[in-house]
């Protein structure tokens, strides 16, 4: 039987056949590190469960957080690209609406220049211009 000093960091107990771990319950809520008796060195060492490998798994959720991330920034730059091009759209649709309105406005001004009308008043008006009444011919059939 061992000695249990006051100072260590485990708690020894007294091992039974057949079991080579000490219980963490049986330790208290303090230590917390299961230890086990080692036959050859005949002393009690740390004892590490197999159990799942957490290194693996916090590589695994970091690499998940960080495509999500990614991910996430992508739709975010995608979203508003998509703004920019709803935005530019629009302005192009009001810059067409006014062009027609322009080019209606323009086909209206053209037909009002070209009647004979108007023709005729600006060659009396500007150019001093008459009809001559001594220079018509009549074409015969």
């Amino acid at each position: 039987m061992a000695f249990v000093r006051k100072h260590t960091k485990y708690q020894i107990r007294p091992v039974t056949e057949g079991s080579s771990a000490l219980d963490a319950g049986r330790q208290g809520p303090s230590h917390g590190v299961l230890v086990m008796w080692d036959k050859e060195a005949g002393l009690f060492v740390p004892y590490r469960r197999q159990g799942r490998n957490y290194r693996v798994l916090r590589k695994r959720l970091l690499f998940c957080l960080l495509l999500f991330v990614v991910l996430y920034l992508e739709a975010v730059v995608r979203s508003g690209a998509l703004v920019q091009a709803g935005q530019n759209l629009v302005a192009l649709q009001k810059q067409e609406a006014q062009l027609r309105s322009d080019n209606a406005r323009l086909k209206l001004q053209v037909e009002t220049l070209r009647t004979p009308e108007r023709i005729t008043d600006i060659a009396r008006s500007r150019l001093h211009m008459e009809v001559a009444r001594s220079n018509i011919y009549l074409q015969g059939r």
